[in-house]
């Protein structure tokens, strides 16, 4: 490395430069399959595909798209039961992560995870300064509530970050534990339910009556989406986030809506 690149490097945060490379390399070998990414091995159908390039080619790509895409929040919203003002949408699960954990993580703050679970929580909290809490599985990979508890009062965690059912053990939270969390804890819950349409309980109706819980769900692993084009007014978003904003918080936040 020449010095000068050394010297722009030295302007990199040094939690990000701390950081091992994320690599996603598919194997070579015909022999093998590819899972690392857990992506559906069901194409989207023809017919899918054909509608949304269609609506794609009538839209002005000039022009950027719409900040709140409301047919699409109202759409998301009547499907899971929700309010549309309580949906964010975005590119991508990372993106809606990568969000929350920005406005909740600075220098120190302690976030708990299971492990072992999706790498980018404990990444995206190192980048951030944060310290990552990790709570081990038990021993037949279940989710070990007593010690995500414990660790999160421990430790005065403003957020804890469970995937479920998890990466990459296919575990579910079971019935009731979200409620647990909420009721045995001071923290932000951000309930990732990338994969919730293959089975498991949904937190989704605890969000009337809980301002700390956050869900994300995703059309990029059940739905086939994960390689969509995410560009056009009505197809540019692949995630949604439902969340719960109390009061005043939800309608001036309303601008921003965007998972």
């Amino acid at each position: 490395m020449t010095d000068a690149a050394a010297a722009a490097l030295a302007l990199i945060k040094p939690e990000v430069r701390a950081q091992t490379a994320y690599t996603l390399d598919a194997p070579a070998s015909g022999t093998l399959r590819k899972l690392n990414q857990n992506e559906s091995p069901f194409d989207a159908p023809e017919t899918v595909k054909q509608a949304v390039i269609a609506a794609m080619r009538d839209e002005p790509w000039n022009r950027y798209p719409p900040l709140a895409p409301t047919d699409l929040l109202e759409r998301l919203a009547a499907r899971h039961g929700w309010v549309a003002d309580g949906v964010l949408i975005g590119n991508g699960s990372n993106e809606l992560i990568q969000a929350t954990l920005a406005v909740t993580v600075g220098a120190g703050t302690p976030v708990v995870t299971p492990v072992p679970t999706f790498s980018l929580y404990r990444l995206l909290a190192a980048v951030l300064g944060g310290r990552h809490v990790p709570v081990p599985l038990t021993a037949d990979f279940q989710f070990d509530l007593d010690a995500l508890v414990g660790a999160a009062r421990a430790a005065r965690a403003p957020l804890i970050v469970i995937n479920s059912p998890n990466n990459p053990t296919g575990t579910p939270l079971p019935e009731g534990a979200v409620a647990r969390l909420l009721a045995e804890t001071g923290a932000l819950i951000l309930l990732d339910e990338a994969y919730q349409d293959f089975g498991g309980p949904t937190a989704v109706p605890l969000l009337r009556d809980q301002p700390r819980l956050i869900v994300l769900r995703t059309f990029s692993k059940a739905m086939s989406r994960a390689g969509a084009p995410r560009r056009g007014r009505r197809d540019r978003q692949g995630e949604a986030a439902l969340q719960r904003w109390p009061g005043d918080a939800r309608r001036g936040a309303g601008g921003a809506r965007r998972r």
